[in-house]
């Protein structure tokens, strides 16, 4: 979905002809950008987070998530049939863990349907649409100075979607995100994308379950 264009290069430098590449994301509906959020997404192509490809998080919602393990698993058993019963055997393992943690996620979140939120980073759509929450607004802070226009366009998102709560990402120490908060009196929560973090197969289960309780704090 673009998110990993670098890898082409290294493909491209490793001069294997036998190299395989999986797209995990093959055959998930990807969720486009809207005609009307064109002026919002040039000042976020300037910082990075436009795809042009339409929104790459999918790996945010478990049940995609699901589909995506099992698009690994396939494509594995294909190239490398002798091994087929481990591919199925560690894919059935870890998509019984997403069913578990999208389990939670509904039982969790269903009292809580209608949230609305504004996020700092496009990436929580998909989520977002998959238990009834909504990111209303995607509004880019400038790295360097803030200006009374930015101050200006979060307060009327907030207004115009009757937001329930501002959504920052981890490690992102920002007094001007804080005031913002502090001003119109959102809660602020930090979710993480997971767009890194520790190769261990735990890690994206710790995360998500982080997500989901601040998601809860966040939309009481």
């Amino acid at each position: 979905m673009g998110i990993e264009e670098f890898l082409e290069g290294l493909v491209a430098n490793a001069g294997n002809s036998q190299l395989q590449q999986i797209n995990a994301s093959e055959g998930i509906k990807v969720i486009e950008e809207e005609e009307g959020e064109s002026a919002e997404h040039e000042e976020e192509e300037e910082h990075g987070h436009h795809h042009e490809g339409g929104n790459p998080h999918v790996w945010l919602d478990p049940v995609l998530a699901q589909q995506q393990v099992a698009t690994i698993r396939d494509r594995l058993i294909a190239i490398n049939p002798d091994n087929a019963d481990n591919y199925r055997a560690n894919g059935s393992a870890y998509i019984q863990q997403l069913q578990q943690l999208d389990g939670e996620f509904k039982q969790r979140l269903t009292p809580l349907k209608g949230c609305n939120f504004i996020t700092f980073h496009d990436a929580f759509p998909y989520l977002a649409q998959r238990y009834g929450l909504k990111q209303e607004a995607i509004v880019e802070i400038p790295e360097d100075s803030i200006t009374p226009q930015d101050i200006q366009r979060v307060q009327q998102a907030a207004n115009q979607y009757q937001v329930k709560a501002l959504l920052t990402e981890p490690g992102i120490e920002d007094k001007r995100i804080q005031q913002i908060s502090s001003d119109l009196n959102l809660p602020l929560e930090a979710i993480d994308p997971l767009e890194s973090g520790e190769t261990d197969p735990q890690y994206y289960f710790q995360v998500m379950r982080g997500n989901l309780e601040a998601l809860e704090r966040a939309c009481q």
